[in-house]
């Protein structure tokens, strides 16, 4: 009895703070608040004495991973495995073993000419037909995307279509090379490595400030190698994702052997090149940097 009464006494004060609260609620809603990339990074940086070093790379790749489009992370053409239609089955399944991989392009004549993929799942069930079995009638339709798209979208599309797989095209619809799934994840995650990954293909570490990189190697794996700043080469670089276009780009030319580039903290030591490109690069890097 107490407790209505009390209730019922109380009740013109409850209603009235609930209805000032829902109003104020609705102000700040609709006022809204942006908050740029910059400022969440920002903020990710005050948070890092309280994180451990794999905790804030995660949470920064995680806020960048909206600004990154397919180019940065996209797999060359120089450097795609992929099939002419006319090949047979026995080379087929050759290339199949030496690549290790579980999706390929298939072309027509030129490497441009994507017609479609092939799922190495899908070939299994026909491995014990006639060799003259074609192979072609297994391959899955190309999902073609521009340099341009962002990352976050293609993930959400890979979601939809269910696709593990995309063929990445230039402005004037040739092709610039392939994505994964994989590649997409590996911006939040890192690096994912399985049984045919061989990270000496990649690069070698000497020391803390002495390394030997592939020049194939993307600028975007290079910092997080040496725990660069993920920006560190936007205002130097025009259109290179790779150490080798980078160096090319600055020079003009592919340099000798034994020649150096510097990019302060970073000096770049051509190791092997021939007349076509850049091989392998020794970087050191300044330690008071």
């Amino acid at each position: 009895m107490p407790l209505m009464l009390l209730t019922k006494i109380l009740y013109p004060f409850s209603y009235l703070l609930l209805k000032t609260t829902s109003v104020i609620d609705k102000r700040i809603n609709n006022q809204g608040t942006e908050v740029s990339i910059e400022e969440i990074s920002k903020a990710l940086d005050l948070t890092e004495e309280n994180s451990n070093e794999e905790e804030a790379r995660m949470l920064k790749s995680i806020v960048e991973f909206g600004n990154t489009d397919v180019k940065e992370i996209m797999i060359s053409r120089v450097d795609t495995v992929a099939i002419e239609e006319k090949t047979n089955l026995k080379d087929v399944l050759e290339l199949i073993v030496e690549s290790g991989f579980s999706r390929i392009p298939v072309y027509k004549e030129k490497f441009d000419n994507v017609s479609g993929v092939l799922y190495i799942k899908d070939l299994i069930p026909h491995l014990e037909d006639d060799k003259f079995f074609d192979w072609r009638k297994t391959c899955r339709p190309p999902y073609f995307i521009p340099e341009n798209k962002m990352i976050n979208d293609l993930l959400k599309d890979f979601q939809k279509k269910k696709n593990h797989i995309a063929i990445v095209v230039d402005e004037y619809g040739g092709v610039s090379g392939i994505v994964t799934l994989e590649d997409v994840l590996e911006e939040i995650v890192g690096e994912i490595n399985d049984e045919f990954d061989d990270d000496k293909n990649i690069y070698s570490k000497i020391d803390d400030s002495n390394f030997i990189f592939e020049g194939k190697i993307s600028l975007i794996d290079f910092i997080k190698v040496v725990k660069g700043e993920p920006d560190y080469f936007d205002d130097i670089k025009s259109e290179s994702d790779t150490i080798a276009g980078l160096i090319l780009e600055l020079e003009g030319k592919i340099p000798d052997i034994g020649s150096t580039t510097k990019i302060p903290p970073y000096t770049f030591k051509i190791e092997s090149s021939d007349s076509r490109k850049i091989k392998r690069v020794k970087v050191s890097i300044d330690e008071a940097r």
